[in-house]
């Protein structure tokens, strides 16, 4: 659930939707809750994820930028690989990564002579990436990409799911089709010489 709301409206919020996931997606329980909640959440916040794991609904709850496994992690932004991401395997503790596309920066959307101004990422830069080293992984992407006629995306998020220490990936999405071709990227194989 993503939403601007705070306080009892997030609470109820959460509470509603989290009721409407077990039919839909046929889920006793969430594995992991997590909120990304900015600043001290409110006690009604506090009361609503503590109700779904006293209540059975979640199996963990806890605020989302807390969790050790839970970062922003992409081709574009490979810092986790110096320290983390080995912590990580060592510990066996898999890694969530957020951001997957860096904001849109690697669907192909944005090159060096254009951006789709309609993208959240050309009135908001997040997460910075080094650009002139971005651009040229996303000319390699390409290549690959249209090599097996898939889409700059799924090579981007096929190459974190072929990580060892992702275990999954949080994506974005605006419209259906985004996130269809998002989840094509399970069936992109990507051979050791290309990771």
């Amino acid at each position: 659930v993503a939403t601007p709301h705070r306080g009892s409206a997030l609470a109820d919020l959460i509470m509603d939707n989290t009721g409407t996931l077990g039919p839909e997606l046929a889920a006793r329980a969430l594995d992991l809750f997590g909120t990304a909640i900015w600043g001290t959440p409110s006690s009604q916040e506090k009361q609503a994820i503590i109700g779904l794991t006293r209540g059975g609904a979640a199996a963990f709850s806890r605020d989302a930028p807390d969790l050790p496994g839970v970062r922003y992690y992409s081709i574009a932004g490979r810092e986790l690989e110096r320290e983390m991401i080995p912590l990580l395997l060592d510990q066996r503790v898999g890694l969530l990564v957020w951001s997957p596309l860096a904001g849109g920066f690697l669907t192909g959307k944005f090159t060096r002579d254009s951006k789709d101004e309609t993208a959240r990422r050309a009135s908001f830069d997040f997460p910075i990436v080094d650009k002139v080293r971005s651009y040229d992984i996303v000319d390699a992407m390409k290549k690959i990409a249209d090599a097996r006629s898939v889409t700059v995306a799924q090579i981007a998020l096929a190459w974190l799911l072929h990580k060892p220490a992702v275990t999954s990936v949080i994506i974005g999405v605006r419209r259906l089709s985004q996130l269809d071709d998002n989840l094509h990227s399970v069936e992109v194989e990507l051979p050791s010489h290309e990771m």
